[in-house]
């Protein structure tokens, strides 16, 4: 694995989510130090301040020793030292050719789990592995499988290819280590198992980590709720916090010799969709109605196993009207008090079908529909 870093602020954020996932899963990282062309660039406070989060996350001893790489990739150029960098990125290729090789076996049974999907308007759904085992080849039958204990259907790949660049190169086969693009498979997900129809033998599926509808308020069966302060009491002067001892290296060699299988952990930010009420609404933007914004995350769904899109139980309703309206103080001197029912005995038929021939672009009109609601 490659943990890229920035070479003058170091660390970020979601790096200690990436970070923690590899880590778990006993992986060597690669730190390369990005942008050290800067002239802000502290790489040795970076160096430290990366150590620091492996040390943290509980690494051990073996994977804080994390080799590192000084880079330029703006201009394509990279080396051992921050003073000393070559003319070329030879030097990244060389640490990664150092890491630990991956296990594979290209005379055994297929093995390829599927760990992303990708879409294509013209071939359909795209299924992205590596292969573990096997060979695998274009136009031949082989099966898929949820998981060891089902039964595993068959299919065919009508069409492969591997990664060339930024794109994608068509090839008739591949074998154990390539990560590859599949297409012509129906019906998949992440986590199930390309497998040999002679030989299947499925991965452990990729688990999603299913919510807890009824989460305990109080999950510490031992915890007390504090007592109500007397009136007259003083209260008690807060304990200075005692200082945090530095983090230590985890000393286990192997952090984690038996991980359960992957999860896909569950979406932590929730968004609702409904009616757009401000005085702007339907000025901007091509789409503005909920069944565009619906069709798009429908859309979203086919790649994405971490989106979750659920209804609501009914819709943004109108604003009632106020029961108790107010007078008006001032009313207007040309409004009648009692006005007639029928000011024009004779109405005229309006030629005119359509009563609005020329609609004010600014308009607002709400609907609501089957639990949405709309503005245009």
């Amino acid at each position: 694995m490659l943990l890229l870093v920035d070479a003058q602020e170091g660390p970020k954020p979601q790096t200690r989510f990436v970070l923690k996932k590899a880590l778990n899963l006993g992986l060597r990282v690669l730190v390369v130090v990005n942008k050290i062309d800067k002239p802000a660039s502290r790489p040795d406070y970076v160096i430290d301040k990366t150590f620091d989060l492996f040390c943290e996350l509980g690494a051990s001893d073996e994977q804080t020793d994390f080799p590192v790489v000084y880079c330029s990739a703006i201009n394509r150029v990279a080396g051992f030292e921050p003073d000393e960098i070559g003319e070329d990125m030879s030097a990244i290729f060389q640490r990664i050719m150092e890491l630990p090789k991956p296990t594979a076996s290209v005379d055994g049974p297929l093995q390829l789990q599927i760990s992303n999907i990708g879409m294509d308007s013209f071939i359909g759904r795209l299924g992205i592995g590596r292969i573990r085992s096997g060979t695998l080849k274009k136009n031949t039958p082989i099966a898929l499988s949820q998981g060891p204990g089902t039964e595993p259907r068959q299919v065919k790949v009508s069409e492969l290819f591997n990664f060339d660049a930024m794109g994608r190169a068509p090839i008739d086969q591949a074998s154990a280590g390539e990560i590859v693009v599949f297409s012509g498979v129906q019906d998949f997900t992440i986590g199930d198992t390309l497998v040999d129809p002679d030989d299947p033998m499925p991965l452990e599926p990729i688990e999603v980590e299913q919510p807890n509808p009824n989460p305990d308020p109080n999950p510490n069966p031992n915890h007390k709720p504090n007592p109500k302060p007397k009136p007259n009491a003083k209260p008690k002067p807060k304990p200075k916090p005692k200082p945090k001892p530095k983090p230590k290296p985890n000393t286990n060699p192997n952090p984690n010799p038996n991980p359960d299988p992957d999860q896909v952990e569950q979406p932590t930010m929730s968004i609702t969709f409904g009616v757009n009420k401000s005085p702007f609404a339907g000025r901007v933007g091509k789409l503005l109605t909920s069944r565009n914004i619906r069709d798009r995350l429908s859309k979203e769904l086919e790649t994405n196993v971490a989106l979750r899109v659920e209804d609501t139980d009914d819709g943004d309703p109108s604003p009632s009207p106020n029961p108790n309206p107010k007078p008006n103080p001032n009313p207007s001197p040309n409004t009648s008090p009692n006005p007639s029912p029928n000011p024009n005995p004779n109405p005229k038929p309006n030629p005119n079908p359509n009563p609005n021939p020329n609609p004010n672009p600014d308009q607002v009109t709400r609907c609501s529909s089957r639990g949405e609601g709309c503005c245009t």
